[in-house]
């Protein structure tokens, strides 16, 4: 019996020892006379994006209702059911390829239904793909290979923030200095092209998840920026990089550099580097802070080194919408930073920004993004308690407060970068949080009350939002509400680590003073400071003129 298989890859191995004719990949323009039964199988290509999958599946299945149509219904035919790529998401609850598929195949086994006994469902090979013959070949499926099921992708316990990419051999195949800008391969059909295509494909989805991306690169500066800006084979742009450092420098001088501008810490960057020179170099001069993996040998090797890469550092449980716009939010860090070299004073560059802000109670839309805060926040944090989602909104259901802090200026959005948990007199987190105070616990007992009182548990500041003074307007604007409810004493603690230093004399600038010993020794074996502020003496304090209080920015980032 001579089949007729219409199909958008190389899967001639499928069918060895069957008389079988293919189709061109992808052409349905040809559905021959002479075959005595037909055979769809489209599969969904291994480097698959999740934010593709429907429209893939759609078109196949609009293909296929074309061919059909010219068939007649008692005509044999098999219809092969399709998988999601092995290679996991970024975002570990991205389902939207699985769901694309399965969407696909209840539309294979409607229309086998209703062709009756002339067609049968032939479930997806249980092949993994071998990406070697994948980019030399577009075969998906490799027979020698098991399809490897990925049930639940591995989560880092800590997401790194940025990726410093090297360019010559590691984002195209070529030396630039050398090879020239026409001879570099980025992107095609061809290996090794398609193998950079598909991993600069994989850089901008994590871009566009969050990470930033930089690149370090031995190279001129002019030469790098005309390749992203005219080789039509880069899927990477221009406007993904939120750092340069395209100079002959020592690679190390630049990794600091990068780190430094874009306000994030040495070990929250990762090194890729095709030179095993240079990654010993960045491992030795950061004692192993930056992290900086060894890079595949062969081209075709990217895929796995890739999914490594999203293993042990990039790759997210879920995303909020902060995630979504770090790269315009550091592009807008950058402006801001230009803005403050052409103004001579803090406050005139302050007032040149147009400040605006909002402090909110937590919501549905704001809870993900401040616990995220207290998990990522170092520097500026008083407190330092980690939290998880369900933690926040249980600490506000028993009586207390948790604010939110959105900020944006005349630059643009810089979103919810700072969180305060307030316990409240009367609740358990109050007691709580003065427990490791003996002396101000005492003093409460004797009393029995406090009367209306409270203390910050946690206060903090995303770090890419200092320097502006909006963390004293975040805690005044607080501080007035209080008082506005009819709070009479305001408790702080002050939990010292080895990174908030920027934060150890808040209180203090805020006019509270010592509520005891300085230094009391917690439950927890960490010194811990407790800072005291009489509210109704305090009194009113009005809003800086710098800063301008709106509602619902949080709704609009």
């Amino acid at each position: 019996m001579k089949k007729f298989v219409f199909r958008n890859a190389t899967i001639e191995p499928l069918f060895a020892g069957e008389n079988a004719e293919f189709s061109g990949y992808g052409d349905i323009s040809r559905v021959p006379a002479d075959a005595d039964a037909l055979a769809w199988f489209y599969a969904f290509p291994p480097d698959l994006a999740p934010e593709d999958a429907d429209a893939l599946a759609e078109d196949f299945l609009q293909k296929l209702r074309l061919v059909l149509a010219q068939v007649p219904a008692e005509t044999p035919l098999e219809l092969h059911e399709i998988a999601a790529p092995e290679i996991a998401p970024i975002v570990a609850t991205d389902t939207r390829a699985t769901d694309a598929a399965k969407r696909f195949n209840a539309a294979l086994a409607q229309i086998a239904a209703a062709r009756g006994n002339a067609a049968k469902i032939v479930p997806a090979p249980n092949f993994g793909v071998d990406w070697r013959l994948w980019f030399f070949a577009q075969a998906p499926f490799s027979p020698a290979k098991k399809r490897r099921e990925i049930a639940a992708p591995h989560v880092p316990a800590v997401r790194k923030k940025c990726i410093v990419l090297d360019c010559d051999d590691t984002l195209w195949a070529g030396t630039l200095g050398e090879d020239g800008f026409d001879a570099i391969r980025a992107g095609g059909n061809a290996y090794p092209g398609n193998a950079f295509a598909f991993f600069q494909k994989k850089l901008s989805a994590l871009a566009a998840s969050g990470i930033l991306l930089a690149i370090c690169s031995k190279n001129n500066d002019a030469d790098v920026r005309e390749v992203f800006a005219k080789n039509p084979e880069m899927t990477l742009r221009a406007d993904e990089i939120s750092a340069w450092r395209v100079n002959w420098r020592d690679k190390a001088e630049n990794v600091r550099a990068i780190a430094a501008e874009l306000n994030i810490g040495l070990d929250s960057l990762v090194f890729v580097d095709n030179d095993a020179r240079e990654r010993r170099r960045i491992s030795e001069a950061f004692a192993g802070a930056v992290a900086a993996p060894e890079f595949p040998a062969k081209p075709y090797d990217l895929p796995a080194f890739f999914e490594k890469l999203a293993d042990d550092f990039f790759r997210a449980q879920a995303l909020t919408r902060e995630d979504l716009q770090k790269t315009r939010q550091y592009r807008d860090a950058a402006a801001r930073r230009e803005l403050g070299r052409e103004i001579a004073s803090l406050e005139d560059y302050i007032a040149a920004l147009e400040i605006r802000l909002d402090v909110a109670s937590a919501n549905d839309f704001s809870f993900p993004r401040l616990a995220q805060l207290t998990q990522k926040t170092n520097q500026f944090n008083t407190a330092t308690r980690r939290r998880e989602e369900p933690e926040l909104r249980a600490f506000a259901a028993r009586g207390n407060g948790v604010f939110s802090l959105a900020a944006a200026d005349k630059i643009g959005a810089l979103g919810i970068v700072g969180e305060a948990e307030i316990a409240r007199s009367g609740t358990p987190d109050f007691a709580d949080a003065l427990r490791d105070f003996p002396e101000v616990s005492r003093e409460i007992s004797a009393e029995k009350s406090v009367g209306n009182a409270a203390i910050f548990v946690n206060f903090l500041m995303s770090c890419r939002a200092l320097g502006r003074g909006i963390e004293t307007a975040f805690a005044q604007e607080i501080l007035n509400r209080l008082l506005a409810a009819g709070t009479q004493t305001v408790f702080a603690e002050f939990r010292p680590t080895a990174k908030n230093a920027p934060a150890r004399d808040f209180w203090k600038s805020l006019g509270f003073a010592p509520a005891e010993t300085p230094t009391a020794a917690g439950t927890d074996g960490a010194a811990k400071t407790l800072w005291r502020l009489d509210l109704q003496k305090r009194g009113f304090v009005a809003p800086a003129a710098a800063y301008r209080f709106f509602e619902n920015l949080n709704e609009e980032f």
